[in-house]
């Protein structure tokens, strides 16, 4: 058996240094010990590159190296797509290098801006559950803050995620964290930042890059007219089908421009069976166009002209009456015609004004057929309104009708509506749609969702438009032109809306010669028209007018961690607690001989 001598001589020359030396050695190389508190999809912010302005004055913020180009390009949205840093609230008094959490109606175009100016890391926006649930205030609000966002061309890393009750969790424990930092002392700070939780905010993968081969496809087809097809006029009806928004993954352009899709397509739908009867052909070509790259200054319009026009044998565009594009229908209780140059009172796209003006409105509504001459009433026999009559009872209705005029700005680099694009060209065009003018934010926006769009406007609308065409068209009243099943649907339109909602139509993410939704309109128009088919377009590789990237969603982690204050005491504890242990192995022998006395103090008396 060992004695007691033994046993300290033991402790004196073995444990002290594994403890004191050891022991430290393993807890510096161990990891630090963090918890995994969520992980959940996030969409990223835009990122794209386009033509700028032209050189004869400085370029522009945000421009990328030109090389001696005549014009510039001008990045936007984000460039960063990798995080890996501590998150901060949106009220912190310092976030450089940390990742802001800010929810989306707490945001504003200066705090974005600030963000920026002290060299945020990244920012997360949190959207809420129910975004038509917005106040006016916000709404408007959150589209200053896109154009914002769309507008700068920042290094830092801006992503949204949908309001979660972890996510909400979490933003509260960083702002609670964060207000640690504006205690009144530094002891409050202290204890404050003890008791809470931060968070690490992690992105991995790898960086954005170009999107290799991007194209853009046109979907075009036509019903020829009775006769010649060279020798007849032609009217162009028009939409792009694209969408946009600050996020190309929540980009999905209920209205602008999923209302006018679906009015072309109820036209091509109507009008083919038109069209396939000897007694209704008329001597008249229609041409079908879904555009591609609507928001990266019509491209798709602008191959078409050029297909077109430039092409000595394709005589399509050769006499136009007119082109009608279509864009924003979805919603309101008035229309309007843009115009580039007003129409003369002799010519074709005039005559579809005047008819636009006064026909009676008829969909196949509950209640049976409607005309604004009744507000709404059935009618046993629809009566076509005169214009006059149409203001007077639309006023009553909540409907109006009027032409706007705006002349092309050529010193602009983008074009503000899409029949600019064949105004340019002298061809007569104008685009109608419900909005007053093209800068309101509200095309190209996240809050453009299927909940927001009205079904009855938008199948009133499309009725609307069916009937102006087919007055000027037909040049006689459409009364009874709807029997057989040819009225414009609820049902319908219904259909066509849910196939172009029902996918985020951002232009990175259309790319490609097999993507589902071009197949689906493919065959769409193939069946109503004919020579329906897809044409692709490319940007120019060595001088391209647009450019965009990759890694548009990704899976963002939160991390519980310590601050340093916290790892900072508790090294200190550590290190108290390897002296208090060194110092009573040292000092063994005289304790063990004191506790020995005081257990046994009888012994020592008798002795």
């Amino acid at each position: 058996m060992w004695s007691d001598q033994d046993l300290v001589e033991v402790l004196r020359s073995s444990v002290p240094y594994c403890l004191v030396v050891a022991l430290p050695l393993l807890i510096l190389l161990s990891p630090v010990p963090v918890d995994a508190a969520a992980e959940f999809t996030v969409f990223r912010l835009q990122q794209y590159d386009l033509h700028g302005s032209a050189h004869g004055k400085a370029p522009p913020h945000g421009c990328l190296v030109c090389l001696g180009q005549p014009v510039c390009y001008v990045g936007h949205g984000s460039r960063s797509s990798v995080v890996n840093v501590e998150a901060r609230s949106l009220d912190a008094g310092s976030v450089a290098r940390r990742c802001v959490l800010a929810r989306l109606v707490d945001l504003t175009p200066g705090h974005y801006h600030r963000l920026i100016t002290q060299g945020a890391a990244a920012l997360l926006i949190l959207l809420p559950v129910n975004l038509t649930a917005l106040t006016q205030e916000h709404h408007q609000l959150v589209l200053e803050v896109e154009a914002a966002m769309l507008e700068a061309d920042t290094q830092m890393a801006v992503f949204l995620a949908h309001e979660t009750l972890e996510l909400l969790h979490i933003y509260e424990a960083v702002r609670t964290a964060t207000n640690t930092d504006a205690a009144t002392s530094a002891a409050a700070a202290m204890m404050g930042s003890l008791s809470t939780d931060g968070y690490q905010i992690v992105v991995a993968g790898s960086q954005s890059k170009l999107v290799a081969d991007m194209t853009v496809a046109n979907i075009q087809g036509k019903l020829s007219g009775y006769g010649v097809e060279e020798q007849l006029p032609t009217i162009a009806i028009v939409a792009h089908y694209d969408a946009f928004g600050a996020a190309p993954e929540l980009a999905r352009g209920a209205d602008s421009n999923g209302s006018g899709v679906v009015v072309l397509l109820e036209l091509a739908r109507i009008f083919s069976r038109l069209y396939a009867s000897p007694r209704t052909h008329p001597r008249l070509n229609l041409a079908f166009l879904l555009s591609g790259g609507g928001y990266i200054n019509y491209q798709g319009s602008k191959r078409f002209l050029e297909d077109h026009l430039d092409a000595s044998d394709s005589p399509l565009l050769s006499e136009t009456h007119y082109t009608l594009c279509l864009d924003t229908l979805g919603s309101g209780h008035s229309l309007r015609l843009h115009v580039s140059k007003r129409p003369k009172d002799s010519s074709p796209g005039h005559h579809f004004y005047q008819a636009r003006t006064s026909i009676h409105i008829q969909t196949d509504l509950p209640g049976g057929p409607h005309c604004l001459r009744h507000s709404g009433r059935t009618a046993a026999r629809p009566v076509c309104c005169s214009f006059t009559a149409l203001e007077e009872e639309g006023a009553k209705a909540g409907i109006s009708v009027e032409m706007v005029h705006r002349k092309i700005n050529l010193q602009e680099d983008t074009q503000a509506w899409e029949h600019e694009k064949y105004s340019m060209r002298r061809l007569p065009a104008f685009t109608l749609s419900r909005l007053q003018g093209p800068r309101s934010g509200e095309r190209g926006s996240i809050l453009d969702t299927p909940d927001t769009i009205d079904l009855a406007a938008l199948t009133r609308n499309a009725a609307v438009v069916t009937s102006a065409l087919l007055r000027h068209i037909y040049n006689t009243s459409v009364d009874g032109i709807f029997d057989d099943g040819l009225a414009v649907t609820e049902k319908s339109v219904r259909s066509w809306f849910d196939l172009i909602t029902s996918q985020p139509r951002s232009p990175q993410l259309l790319s490609g010669k097999n993507n589902p939704l071009v197949t689906n309109l493919h065959q769409i128009l193939t069946r109503y028209t004919n020579e329906a088919r897809v044409t692709y377009l490319k940007a120019d590789k060595r001088d391209p007018e647009w450019v965009f990237y990759d890694v548009t969603q990704a899976t963002m982690a939160a991390y519980a961690v310590k601050p340093a204050a916290f790892d900072f005491l508790l090294t200190m504890g550590i290190l108290a607690y390897l002296g208090v242990i060194y110092v009573f192995l040292q000092f063994f022998p005289k304790i063990y001989t004191m506790m020995v006395r005081l257990a046994s103090p009888h012994k020592t008396k008798a002795h």
